[in-house]
């Protein structure tokens, strides 16, 4: 039974963990509604550790984590690999299946920072950066393509019955995701909008769950990780890798 508690790979166990960073973590089962709130541990490239007195996830369960950072939100998804019983309560170590470009950037830089810089300046960096809005073109496995020339509209997967809102600034795509600028959806992280694409007369679709929301001076900044995006569109983005 002991063994069944702890299942931390190696690269979690042997990573530099960053302790005292100023974010807020909830964490949910993929079927609940509701985050409970967490306190954050520490965290690292591979994951994070949480004390909470939530009982209720299992070892190897998958789990969504939501992180707030200066108005930015992020939704991560894991699996439970570490569980113990303290005096505070119980302690979760989480092990990332999938982390927003943007967050995974931050922990790069504080992971690099993290061998000759105290904790304050780790502190200074990630929020300096959070309230920075450039985007890097770099993806987690993949690049972000910003000079297609595409038009694109918007709008709620659970409103199919009106009319998709135009008014949007893209930003970047990716054969698994997309940015872009428009005023508020009127739906938090996790929810799921549906996309129109144009090119010339050429007309694509996709659709996703919203990782990634940021109110800026222009509007909300969105990240999309796409769920379904047509063939034809993946095809294009294809063919701009290849040159």
């Amino acid at each position: 039974m002991g063994k069944l508690q702890n299942v931390m790979p190696m690269q979690r166990r042997t990573e530099a963990r960053i302790e005292g960073l100023a974010l807020q973590v909830g964490m949910r089962k993929l079927n609940s509604t509701r985050f409970k709130r967490c306190s954050l541990l520490n965290v690292t490239q591979g994951g994070l550790g949480l004390l909470t007195d939530n009982v209720n996830f299992r070892i190897l369960k998958p789990v969504e984590l939501r992180v707030d950072l200066n108005e930015q939100q992020f939704i991560v998804r894991g699996v439970i690999a570490y569980r113990q019983l303290r005096m505070e309560g119980m302690q979760y170590g989480v092990i990332f299946t999938h982390v927003p470009f943007e967050l995974e950037r931050l922990l790069v830089d504080l992971s690099s920072l993290l061998g000759n810089s105290v904790q304050r300046e780790c502190n200074d960096l990630l929020l300096s950066k959070a309230s920075n809005s450039q985007v890097s073109p770099l993806r987690r496995f993949e690049t972000r393509y910003r000079s297609l020339q595409l038009q694109l509209k918007v709008r709620r997967s659970d409103q199919k019955n009106r009319r998709y809102y135009s008014g949007c600034s893209l930003l970047d795509i990716s054969r698994t995701g997309i940015g872009f600028i428009a005023d508020e959806l009127q739906t938090g992280l996790s929810g799921e909008v549906e996309l129109g694409l144009m090119y010339g007369n050429q007309s694509f679709s996709a659709r996703g769950k919203i990782n990634y929301r940021k109110v800026i001076r222009k509007g909300v900044r969105y990240g999309v990780e796409f769920s379904y995006i047509s063939s034809d569109l993946l095809h294009m983005i294809a063919l701009q890798n290849q040159n």
